[in-house]
């Protein structure tokens, strides 16, 4: 793995960041946003369908969506909660995790995807994640645009001082951070309680992973890679809200986990958490 739950600990006597970013997760509302991050809200997602339907001929995005209509198409198309979620121009109703891989792999495909210091790209993971979960809960676009700035800010806050080392030691920075923004917009689009966010978080940083070998040799995995991990970070959110697992219970203690292959540091305490200063997503 690319990163592991002993990234989300600060050491003794210090709360855990798992817990710090579900605290302002769980808490982050609409209202405490400020203008310019609504903007970019909704340019996220306007940039990621836009490309996305560009890449949607691509041999990849063929390919990914062919397998997921095979193994998690759903019945006729509905509306409302309780809901899949629905393939991007093809129209497909499928399972909300089927519908954020398949759509990801098609804003990934061409490259022309967001990015954040220009080696994580949070557009290919968390926007389709984020609107595949709204689709399926029923949300406001209030709701999804809170849920999408709180991943991003979950994302860029644990990648920024971590890139390009985390390439450098082997594994590719974009799926290993995004998959810890893609819980925390689906924990939020859920409506788990900060405790439940928490460990979300800390749950999708031990399903964290991927390899750069394949882009090193010609391979095209990356296509793929990111889209996995919006899977894998639903699937922690989504965890949590059927069987909350405490992150007592996780291997989050001080100087263990696999962490140390992917980067010479330990993560830093976030410069500021609170709802109105200091977002990287500007």
């Amino acid at each position: 793995m690319g990163i592991s739950v002993n990234v989300l600990n600060f050491g003794p006597g210090k709360k855990a960041l798992a817990v710090e970013l579900g605290e302002f997760v769980a808490g982050l509302r609409f209202e405490d946003l400020p203008p310019a991050i609504v903007d970019k809200a909704k340019a996220v997602v306007n940039h990621a369908v836009t490309v996305a339907m560009a890449g949607f001929d691509a041999a990849r995005t063929e390919a990914a969506r062919r397998a997921v209509i095979a193994h998690e198409r759903l019945g006729a198309r509905g509306v409302g909660r309780g809901q899949g979620a629905t393939l991007w121009v093809d129209g497909t109703r499928v399972t909300r995790a089927g519908a954020a891989f398949a759509n990801g792999v098609a804003v990934a495909v061409n490259n022309q995807c967001d990015s954040y210091h220009m080696l994580t790209h949070p557009g290919v993971l968390i926007v389709p994640a984020g609107l595949a979960t709204a689709e399926g809960e029923g949300r406001t676009g209030r709701e999804l645009l809170a849920a999408l700035a709180a991943g991003y800010e979950v994302q860029c806050r644990c990648a920024r001082d971590f890139i390009p080392s985390t390439p450098a030691h082997g594994f590719r920075a974009s799926p290993v951070y995004g998959i810890l923004g893609c819980a925390a917009t689906t924990a939020k689009l859920l409506g788990l309680d900060a405790a439940r966010t928490a460990s979300a978080i800390a749950l999708a940083a031990s399903f964290a992973g991927s390899l750069i070998e394949g882009q090193r040799t010609g391979a095209r995995d990356a296509d793929f890679a990111e889209a996995q991990a919006a899977r894998s970070g639903m699937w922690a959110a989504a965890l949590d809200r059927s069987e909350p697992t405490s992150t007592r219970s996780l291997p989050i203690s001080a100087g263990a986990g696999s962490f140390s292959t992917s980067s010479s540091r330990s993560i830093p305490r976030p410069a500021s958490t609170s709802r109105l200063s200091g977002w990287p997503t500007r």
